[in-house]
């Protein structure tokens, strides 16, 4: 590894004094720690030999309202700043750069501005936009008005028409409210910290949103942006000083310090519980939702924190944990567990979904009652033991498919020491778990820890939410009443205010249209290595990926369907979501939970449709079945699985009954969260066989099995019981390849031992699955009610494959239209939260999207607007290299070391060889303005495009109303 550049505390560098150094082993990262003496700004690198470097600017925001403010904020330094005096910088530098991540989230306590490139130009290049955004943002008006909200009259210019309220955030928090999960946790929050910044929304309430001013807005960013009260956090093999050089250069030498004051986040505690009922909007027929949250200890309390982890795994883990079993044997469908460890204190909360006929009361007295015999019986050492396993598998594991490492790492870091956390204690875990692990051998410790933070701990909220399928409606009814009552109460002069207002934004937004760039830093194509990144895969005995995992490894079997009748293929993906949910003929599914939690870090199923790249009608579908463990634990998971294949009992009706239930209660709660791509899924599914069964396995076809499996779910676990174990025949006996991730020194040992028998089962490579047994039909344009404000909206058309030649110019196609068109004209002046367009070239479509969107047929016409102009070659040169760069960016995303090998493997069996893989890279490369022109002609015009959206009832009606073909309306 690369010696840091500072070995000791106390060196100084510049204006900088090093804090702290020190190497932690587990991570394999120098943590290095420093502060800037002249404006007390904080600095921290985890330096190792990573290429993909991290960056996050991070700062401690305390909301008082629930108006929105730090999250309107987020989004309004993002819309132009001193050095950067551009519309949207963050979106031009998306489609500028080869990052490998870029965003910025706003927290209940924090706002932190992330990205992450593995091109050391480029990552500067994000930093300094990044750096002047946050410190020295413009903060127009007009940006506020856009970003936030404002009010604005139907027809803008008519003020005879309704008052409505528009903005950016405003429509992505109606939406975002919309879900159960969203005002749950809001509920819950405001009763567990009725004297903290936690009770309030720090997203923004609707209701709330409309009070925020501008001059609010810039107060806060002057009373919390500052770099006094910042985490500079870098990670990856870049040297420190040259971090810290570009930071003085570039902010940190004119900066003065500024006196904080730094609130003590302390909830004074409850000296008896509460009870709280609140309502949900939900359709007919929903359960109440139960919560009960406690309020544990300090985040600070890094001991404790791992603890209360620990004991939670063992309680709550599995379906065979004892708490959890507990609720489940007493009727509720469904109940997990949370620690929130991002804010001061860390509250635990069990959220159990699916209980009718019970109530808060009942369902607390029944959690203290249960609690009360575990401790009483004292935990065995095996349930510890499982436990402690899990912990330690999480420790090693390099996750980061979703986000870079580095971020991760962040999360765990940073966001503690912004509540007096030291680093090294963060990082250094080893220390807290081998004194944990020692704790954990006095029969008393966790009997004593159940006993303070629950059974003696007064601090508790007891939450109901109840369904009310008026709820939206009567929300609604209130915005409009305010609306009125806003507009009776209009002078003339604020009238033509806010005639203006609309005038002055439409003005500011085609005077940015047309603005130069050039000020914003860019990467070139000539930066792009013309190089595909290759995933290596070795075939040896195995298909093997040889690459550091630090200790684990991954042991993919890859399984090819066979033949299965049309009526049966809409219960596959019940066989994989069950598949480590059930026992063998040697365990019960609880040994068998147990088993896997006492050894491995994980047994996962799902099914791939291994679409072929070379003909989208064509696809190979594929069981893979997922198992990882630490090496000391390889040889038991490779005779586990074989026990799996061969022993795997789909006798037990009354679990699987159990399981299809809970699967209801889930997925009905997750609706509105789930429905932009329940939209999408839909849209395409009836352009292609594949697109179908995509949405039988995993879309809006998939719901609707799961509501009519859940309408009788004993005769459907009967039903599934006879099928299954008729499958697992004749799907075990196909032919397996196995894939291995781990280093060459682990596989070597495995296959010195013959891959402890993995190899020797039977293997027939007769009666392939055939995609003419897929049903496939035509998909009618339609739109389902959900209980939601906002639209949830998918158009979907057939487009082009893989390698036809004009592939790689309609991937770049796709970028033009979001990035000068969609993007403007959905989000910046229509208000919807978010767009794009999707083309999936393996199965030959595009799908063009609005999410959190307040308008529908208007969308659309902004859809088929963007083919139009982006057909014609409306674009220019420069337009072109930044869709390129946005596609090689998608190209070349980092993956996580333990999803190498199953990547790999999944390519190649779709027919994406290297060749074909750098044939498209080179194709991109060399796009022109014709090229462009010729892939989007081909979709111009199409006929066969299918449109699904997804909203409240009365939206798609009034909606409905605006339009000559209005959507067959239809409820879920």
């Amino acid at each position: 590894m690369t010696t840091p550049s500072f070995s000791a505390s106390h060196e100084r560098y510049r204006g900088f004094l090093v804090k702290d150094v020190r190497y932690i082993q587990p991570l394999a990262l120098y943590s290095i720690e420093l502060v800037h003496t002249k404006s007390g700004a904080s600095i921290i690198h985890l330096q190792n030999e990573d290429i993909e470097n991290v960056f996050s600017i991070s700062l401690q925001t305390l909301p008082a309202s629930s108006n929105g403010v730090a999250h309107i904020l987020e989004h309004t330094v993002l819309c132009g700043s001193k050095k950067y005096p551009v519309k949207d910088p963050f979106f031009s530098m998306i489609r500028r750069s080869l990052h490998t991540f870029m965003n910025a989230f706003t927290g209940m306590d924090f706002t932190c501005y992330p990205a992450s490139s593995e091109n050391v130009t480029d990552f500067y290049n994000l930093l300094d936009v990044y750096l002047d955004a946050v410190f020295y943002p413009n903060l127009t008006k007009e940006s506020f008005l856009q970003e936030g909200h404002r009010l604005e009259f139907a027809e803008a210019q008519n003020p005879a028409t309704p008052l409505l309220y528009k903005g950016v955030v405003f429509n992505e928090m109606k939406g975002a409210m919309s879900s159960m999960e969203s005002r749950f946790w809001q509920h819950l929050f405001s009763a567990l910290f009725p004297d903290l910044t936690y009770q309030f929304n720090s997203g923004g309430d609707p209701a709330a949103i409309p009070l925020l001013t501008h001059e609010e807005l810039i107060d806060f960013h002057q009373q919390f942006y500052s770099p006094a009260n910042a985490i500079f956090y870098f990670y990856g093999n870049i040297d420190t000083k040259k971090h810290l050089d570009f930071l003085e250069e570039k902010l940190l030498k004119d900066a003065e310090k500024v006196s904080l004051k730094t609130p003590i986040l302390q909830q004074p505690r409850f000296s008896e519980p509460i009870t709280i009922q609140r309502p949900y909007p939900a359709k007919k027929g929903a359960s109440d939702v139960i919560g009960i949250g406690f309020l544990t200890t300090g985040t600070h309390d890094l001991q404790t924190i791992m603890a209360l982890t620990l004991l939670e795994s063992i309680l709550m883990d599995t379906d065979a944990s004892p708490l959890k079993k507990a609720f489940l044997d007493f009727g509720i469908q469904t109940v997990d567990a949370y620690f929130e460890t991002e804010i001061s204190e860390v509250p635990f909360v069990l959220l159990c979904k699916g209980c009718e006929g019970k109530t808060a009361d009942q369902i607390c007295e029944h959690l203290f009652s249960t609690l009360r015999a575990i401790a009483k019986e004292r935990i065995p050492q095996e349930k510890i033991q499982e436990a402690l396993h899990s912990l330690e598998f999480s420790r090693k594991e390099i996750s980061g498919d979703h986000y870079p490492y580095g971020l991760h790492l962040f999360m765990r870091t940073v966001l503690p020491k912004q509540h007096g956390v030291n680093l090294p204690e963060a990082l250094e875990i080893d220390a807290l778990f081998s004194k944990l692990k020692n704790q954990t051998k006095n029969p008393e410790f966790l009997p004593l820890l159940i006993h303070k933070y629950f059974l003696d701990n007064p601090h508790f909220v007891k939450l109901t939410l109840t369904p009310d399928e008026l709820l939206l409606k009567e929300e609604e009814e209130q915005e409009q009443a305010t609306l009125r009552t806003i507009k009776e109460h209009l002078t003339s002069k604020q009238t033509a205010a806010i005639v203006e207002g609309a005038t002055a934004l439409v003005r500011y937004q085609a005077k940015l249209e047309n603005q130069s760039l050039d000020c914003l830093p860019k990467i070139g194509l000539s930066d792009v290595r013309p190089e595909a990144k290759h995933l290596r895969l070795d075939k040896k005995a195995t298909w093997h990926n040889p690459i550091f995992t630090n200790q684990i490894v991954y042991i993919d079997a890859c399984i090819a369907l066979p033949r299965i009748p049309a009526e049966e293929l809409p219960y596959l993906p019940f066989f994989a979501d069950f598949f480590s949910e059930i026992g063998t003929k040697k365990r019960s599914f609880e040994q068998n939970l147990s088993f896997i939690n006492a050894h491995f870090g994980g047994i996962d199923a799902y099914f791939s449709l291994n679409v072929q790249a070379s003909d989208p009608e064509k696809a190979a579908p594929l069981l893979v079945i997922r198992g990882k463990a630490l090496y000391k634990n390889s040889a038991t998971l490779c005779a586990f699985l074989q026990e799996m294949l061969d022993e795997i009992d789909f006798s037990d009706e009354k679990r699987l009954a159990h399981l299809l239930a809970k699967e209801q209660v889930e997925i009905k709660s997750q609706m509105v969260s789930h429905a932009m791509h329940y939209a999408k899924s839909r849209a395409r599914s009836g352009l292609s066989p594949s697109s179908y069964l995509h949405d039988l396995l995993y879309g809006f076809r998939y719901f609707q099995t799961v509501e009519k499996l859940g309408k009788n779910p004993q005769k459907s676990a009967q039903f599934l019981s006879k099928l299954f174990s008729k499958w697992k025949t004749s799907f075990f006996q196909k032919k397996i390849d196995w894939v291995i991730t781990a280093d060459e020194e682990h596989y070597a040992h495995l296959a010195q031992e013959n891959f402890f028998g993995l190899l020797e089962r039977p293997q027939e490579d007769a009666n392939p699955f055939s995609m003419d047994d897929v049903p496939f039909s035509s998909q009618e344009s339609e739109g389902w009610t959900v209980p939601s404000p906002v639209a949830f909206t998918a158009l979907s058309m057939p487009a082009l494959h893989y390698q036809d030649p004009s592939c790689a110019g309609l991937l770049a196609g796709a970028e033009l239209m979001q990035n000068l068109i969609l993007h403007k004209e959905i989000r910046e002046k229509g208000g919807a939260y978010g767009s794009g367009a999707d083309f999936d070239p393996v199965r030959g479509d595009i799908t063009f999207r609005a999410y959190r969107d307040p308008h529908l047929f208007s969308t659309v016409s902004i859809f088929h607007q963007a083919v139009e102009e982006i057909s014609r070659g409306r674009f220019t040169k420069q337009d072109l290299d930044d869709a390129i760069l946005g596609v090689i960016q998608d190209l070349d995303q980092p993956i996580s070391p333990g999803s190498e090998g199953l990547t790999a493997y999944l390519r190649q069996s779709k027919g994406i060889t290297k060749t074909v893989y750098q044939t498209l890279r080179d194709r991109l490369l060399a796009l022109t303005k014709t090229d462009i022109e010729a892939a989007l002609t081909q979709i111009m015009g199409n006929r066969s495009s299918t449109l699904v959206s997804f909203a409240s009832e009365a939206f798609l009606a009034k909606e409905n109303q605006q339009t000559k073909t209005p959507l067959p309306i239809k409820k879920t």
